[in-house]
């Protein structure tokens, strides 16, 4: 009887055992993963703060062209204006 109580108490040692290694494995998985969140998170930041900049720099270009567009329609009055005096 005690030697079946032995043999049953180091039986389930080496499943704590196991078990406790399973979870160390499944730790360094999680580790990993809260790893990969965070360079996601930080690339996913950098994407955005480079779509701000490209966004930006489209309404600079439009309100550029807009400002072009002005100057070439004084222009052309002014090259009417001029075309009528001559």
């Amino acid at each position: 009887l005690i030697s079946s109580t032995k043999e049953n108490i180091q039986a389930y040692q080496k499943r704590i055992a196991h078990r406790e290694e399973e979870l160390a494995t499944v730790n360094e998985e999680i580790a990993v993963k809260r790893d990969e969140i965070e360079l996601l998170k930080k690339s996913t930041s950098k994407e955005e703060n480079l779509l701000t900049e490209y966004r930006n720099a489209v309404a600079q270009i439009e309100d550029d062209t807009t400002k072009l567009k002005l100057v070439e329609t004084k222009l052309r009055e002014r090259q009417n204006i001029a075309n009528s005096l001559s």
